[in-house]
């Protein structure tokens, strides 16, 4: 395991004073990637400071650096910044070495009481989509439903640790074409037990649900949980007419893996108005590993907790910095940066906004909310590096 030798010196854990300066947040992420990144640039216009300022305005803006150069005063131009990523940090390094990098930056942010007893994570996967080809091979660039005028995607996975009411990102993956989801997977939980979590059980969405990855989680000691699409006309007759809760053996069956069998439990509960629903809700789940030992209806809400990380693959997308870049190591750095500033918004609020109370502290989600935290941010970076106020154009100018 990576030892952690980031200092969390500008947000104090221990403090009593429930009160946070918007220069808190830019030192602590400025700390945390200049701790993880040692690299050297040339020119007083682009310091790593200055590099960490520009993605991080870049993300919060979703924006290009070109762009965020323009705006910003006292900071080198997008060429530059490009230019000094290019050369000292990803430069001799391949995906796999970036996406190393990338983890170990997300290892950082994991507080130290999340390492302690099994936890509850839950797995997902992104897909961004691309335009053009594929920068250096195929292998990089997966295809998939249309979606923005394109069938093709960078793909990445992550696994997130699930804490009460807070939610930290641990891991992400890079899903190159030549790789098997199940690869991916198992990939991704090497990274999570390489940061020293260990695992109580997993919450995957649908699109995990394959005799492969069955058979994978089934033989492991940690519960799984995951929904079941129904494909099949059994599967269908469950999802409509089902009269109670019930758990069954089931045979999933596919032409290039064969089959596996796993303990089917369809749940069925009234909606009760939820969603402007009414009538009975049924759900499908397959339990893997170790077996469902609570009530139905608990099943359907453990499994409820999971959707908070797709709001989280949301608010990434809220705070990703656009590029047309075709390098997936640049792109694989933006998505991280995204994942890092959603993860230093959830610390934030956890240690210096929460209440103290017995059986843990409590968090208002009125609190600080993720475009209040932007607006802090960006304005911690413009007070430090000027932002343009006046367009003056050249007195020659032809148009």
């Amino acid at each position: 395991m990576k030892i952690n030798t980031y200092n969390q010196q500008a947000i104090d854990d221990n403090s009593d004073d429930r009160e946070l300066d918007y220069q808190q947040i830019r030192d602590e992420y400025i700390a945390l990637m200049e701790n993880e990144f040692d690299f050297t640039t040339s020119g007083t216009k682009c310091t790593p400071d200055v590099v960490w300022d520009v993605i991080g305005m870049s993300s919060i803006n979703t924006q290009t650096i070109n762009a965020t150069c323009q705006q910003l005063d006292n900071v080198a131009t997008g060429e530059a910044v490009r230019y000094q990523l290019n050369r000292g940090l990803l430069a001799g390094a391949d995906i796999e070495e970036t996406e190393d990098r990338m983890n170990d930056l997300l290892n950082d942010q994991i507080p130290n009481r999340l390492r302690k007893k099994g936890k509850t994570c839950a797995c997902d996967l992104t897909l961004l989509p691309y335009h053009g080809a594929p920068k250096n091979n195929d292998n990089e660039v997966r295809r998939g439903k249309a979606e923005s005028g394109t069938t093709h995607f960078h793909v990445y996975g992550s696994i997130s640790i699930l804490q009460k009411n807070q939610r930290i990102i641990a891991a992400v993956a890079f899903w190159k074409k030549d790789e098997s989801l199940e690869e991916l997977l198992s990939r991704l939980l090497e990274r999570l037990d390489s940061h020293g979590i260990s695992l109580k059980r997993l919450l995957l969405d649908r699109e995990f649900a394959s005799v492969d990855i069955i058979r994978y989680l089934d033989a492991s000691p940690w519960q799984s949980i995951m929904p079941v699409p129904a494909r099949s006309d059994f599967l269908k007759d469950l999802r409509s007419s089902a009269k109670r809760s019930d758990s069954l053996p089931y045979t999933m069956t596919s032409s290039d893996s064969g089959e596996a069998t796993f303990e089917l439990h369809v749940v069925c509960r009234y909606a009760n108005g939820r969603r402007g629903k009414k009538g009975m809700d049924r759900y499908l789940f397959a339990v893997l590993g170790r077996k469902w030992k609570g009530a139905p209806s608990n099943l359907a809400e453990t499994y409820r907790r999971r959707f908070g990380i797709e709001a989280d693959y949301r608010m990434m997308n809220s705070v990703r910095a656009r590029t047309s870049s075709r390098d997936p190591k640049y792109r694989l750095l933006l998505v991280t940066a995204a994942f890092v500033l959603i993860n230093l918004w959830l610390i934030i609020r956890w240690r210096k906004l929460a209440k103290p109370r017995r059986g843990g502290r409590f968090i208002d989600p009125s609190v600080l909310p993720l475009d209040f935290f932007c607006n802090l941010f960006r304005d911690a970076i413009r007070k430090k590096r000027g932002f343009v106020q006046v367009i003056r154009m050249h007195q020659h100018a032809v148009f």
